[in-house]
């Protein structure tokens, strides 16, 4: 099965970003860098990314000491596809703050979204031992888990993550794919059926739980999960849908 695709990834980086704390010293350069950091943010929410990036290196110039400023700069170049630098930011945030658990959590997110699983587990277990409680959080070790053959460790981070928000999609298709994964394929249609009630237009748990029709031989399901997942824009693997129109005696 294909790698879990949890919504828009940067989405925990913007709502971490919108928690953090601003309270800076309103001496000097810290106060300076504390009206950009705001001004960077604003423009964020507006996907406004020039205005956004100069805020924040505003911010940085200021004040070179700013988490807040290389925090928010590393999120405008992960919305514009620049990871590399976006993980140099978060690292820099590290430096200068090595219990800062949203720094983890975000630098996990963007070695799970480059597919390095074992530096995100790295770092999204150090979010979590510096006190992180974002059921994102182990949503996310629960994919790199998974990709990394621990099975096990992958569903009960899904678990945990669901005690811990019940209403959470990305977590129910996430450990449906795991399920799926550990050949429990009625399990793995559950959790995928409840991710997409959750989120109605889930490419991703569409076309997982088209895979596990298929393994189950329900090939006229299969077909309809995989064609609402292509109306949803998930690119099917062709190899997939080769090997159903062989099984299936179908075309479409």
């Amino acid at each position: 099965m294909r790698r879990l695709t949890c919504g828009p990834w940067l989405l925990v980086f913007t709502l971490l970003l919108a928690g953090c704390a601003t309270g800076l010293s309103q001496q000097d350069g810290q106060g300076a860098a504390a009206k950009y950091v705001e001004r960077g943010k604003e423009n964020l929410a507006r996907e406004r990314y020039d205005k956004a990036m100069s805020s924040f290196e505003q911010a940085i110039k200021a004040d070179p000491s700013s988490t807040e400023g290389y925090y928010g700069r590393a999120v405008v170049h992960s919305a514009r596809g620049d990871y590399d630098r976006s993980l140099a930011d978060m690292t820099q945030v590290l430096r200068l703050n090595p219990q800062d658990g949203r720094a983890y959590a975000a630098r996990g997110s963007l070695y799970l979204h480059q597919e390095q699983y074992q530096l995100a587990v790295v770092d999204l277990t150090d979010a979590i031992r510096v006190g992180s409680t974002e059921p994102l959080v182990f949503a996310e070790r629960g994919e790199a888990l998974r990709n990394l053959g621990q099975l096990d460790r992958s569903l009960d981070d899904y678990n945990r993550a669901i005690t811990m928000e019940p209403q959470l999609a990305v977590a129910y298709c996430g450990r449906g794919i795991t399920y799926g994964k550990m050949g429990q394929y009625d399990a793995a249609i559950a959790d995928l059926t409840r991710a997409i009630e959750l989120n109605a237009d889930y490419d991703e748990a569409f076309y997982n739980r088209a895979v596990c029709f298929y393994l189950k031989k329900d090939y006229r399901r299969a077909w309809k999960d995989l064609s609402k997942a292509e109306e949803l824009g998930r690119a099917p693997s062709p190899g997939f849908v080769e090997e159903l129109r062989r099984v299936s005696g179908r075309f479409q």
